[in-house]
């Protein structure tokens, strides 16, 4: 990227973490990855696979790889450019991979990325698997919601059917859009950069999440937000934590990957500040107590 488009901004700082457990199912078809930057920039991924045991499991792996792998190595200047060039690249990655394994025809993910800037944030998302923000005391989703879900819900609003008849309809959680290798008609990927603030807590999750309400969610929160001592590794372990004590016997694999927004940090250059001859290099630093499809890579320049 040019270096002629360098600029410097007051940025905040961020706290991040990934953390994820398998719930009921005989496999973890989730993968989430955080890709950080010295500048503090930082990508966060998520992917919620389907297809089968294998198929899901590798569908989502191939979702998060393929796309960390194209935004990286980009040379596009607009973020935007970047998303839907990894888009692209990860469902071509799907298409090729069933080409080649006819028996897995129909695996497919849901995909999530976002991006911090020093500044705002930028997202683009395809399936169910929700980007909610906590701020000042409330949990909101940012994102669409490509699933049944969202259009009963719509249908509730417009007086076609009950709350209750929308709550408990089979359909319910059948997705309306996903990364299969195939034409990707819904794609949520805002214009405009979203601004951020100092103490907001964004969460990419995996569906399985949901089976804590967006109230019980909220409530876990604000309970830690007075914690000086909680962290983003924190959170994601009292929410994983709640999750498990519903012991749901069908629960889903269940991922979150958080990013906080801490204090102001001046003087930090912004994504388009970075000399195109850098070579970014790459590790996977995974912890004990994470599952071993969460990927976390730091990128520097060479001296």
């Amino acid at each position: 990227m040019a270096a002629e488009g360098a600029k410097e901004l007051a940025n905040l700082t961020t706290d991040s973490a990934w953390g994820q457990i398998i719930g009921s199912r005989k496999s973890q078809q989730d993968r989430a990855a955080i890709v950080s930057w010295p500048n503090g920039f930082s990508l966060h991924i998520l992917a919620d696979g389907m297809g089968g045991h294998v198929g899901g499991a590798e569908a989502s792996q191939l979702v998060v790889s393929t796309f960390r792998e194209s935004f990286v190595a980009s040379e596009k200047e607009e973020i935007k450019d970047r998303f839907l060039e990894g888009l692209s690249a990860a469902n071509l990655a799907v298409y090729e991979y069933v080409k080649q394994n006819p028996e897995m025809e129909g695996m497919g993910s849901t995909f999530l990325a976002l991006i911090f800037d020093g500044n705002a944030v930028q997202w683009i998302s395809v399936g169910d698997s929700p980007l909610w923000l906590y701020r000042q005391g409330k949990l909101s989703r940012l994102n669409e919601n490509h699933s049944m879900a969202e259009e009963l819900s719509k249908q509730v609003e417009q007086g076609l059917i009950s709350a209750e008849e929308a709550a408990t309809s089979p359909e319910r959680s059948q997705l309306l859009e996903a990364v299969l290798g195939r034409d990707i008609k819904l794609v949520d990927l805002p214009d405009e950069t979203f601004s951020v603030e100092a103490g907001d807590i964004f969460i990419l999750a995996s569906d399985g999440v949901e089976t804590c309400s967006v109230e019980e969610l909220q409530s876990l929160l604000a309970a830690e937000q007075g914690n000086s001592l909680s962290d983003a590794e924190k959170l994601v372990e009292i929410i994983l934590q709640k999750v498990t004590e519903h012991q749901r016997p069908s629960q889903d694999n269940s991922t979150l990957n958080i990013i906080r927004i801490l204090g102001d940090q001046a003087h930090v250059q912004t994504l388009r500040g970075k000399n195109n001859n850098e070579t970014p290099t790459d590790s996977d630093n995974a912890d004990e107590h994470n599952d071993e499809n969460a990927d976390n890579e730091s990128m520097g320049d060479e001296n």
